[in-house]
């Protein structure tokens, strides 16, 4: 892969990332949706405990369930590009969180994480979409409520 192309590609996963974050937290969730291949796998089981989900709309019922009365700030930062090509690419994004409930929901007011999202990009009709995320947190700091 050419440079030009190489970088076209990295500005490309970028923008894209920045968008999913920019709907999740404005919960524009056509716009998030629109993001995540069909058949996508999302995998927070080290948050959850629960296994992965599996398709696009089983994984936006279950974040807009999540995120219900939050005020959430997603930040990704300069990712690193382990494979890619004109179709797919294995890219780990590193993240630091912030939720914010109010009122505070199953007795948490807010919730900071950190770690990184492991993601599988996929190529459909011109656009790029999560096939598969998992994600890592290397630390938690969970606010209970008083």
């Amino acid at each position: 892969m050419s440079d030009p192309v190489a970088s076209e590609l990295f500005v490309a996963l970028c923008q894209a990332k920045a968008r999913y974050c920019h709907a999740l937290d404005g919960k524009q969730w056509d716009d998030w949706a629109s993001l995540l291949a069909r058949e996508c796998e999302f995998d927070w089981s080290e948050d959850t405990g629960g296994p992965p989900l599996r398709g696009r709309e089983a994984v936006v019922a279950f974040v807009r369930d999540a995120l219900e009365g939050a005020t959430t700030a997603h930040q990704v930062h300069l990712p690193l590009v382990l494979s890619a090509d004109d179709t797919a690419a294995e890219v780990i994004f590193p993240l630091q969180d912030r939720l914010v409930w109010n009122p505070p929901r199953d007795g948490i007011a807010a919730f900071t994480g950190y770690g990184e999202y492991r993601e599988r990009w996929i190529r459909e009709q011109g656009a790029w979409r999560i096939a598969r995320l998992v994600l890592h947190r290397f630390h938690r700091l969970v606010e209970r409520a008083p």
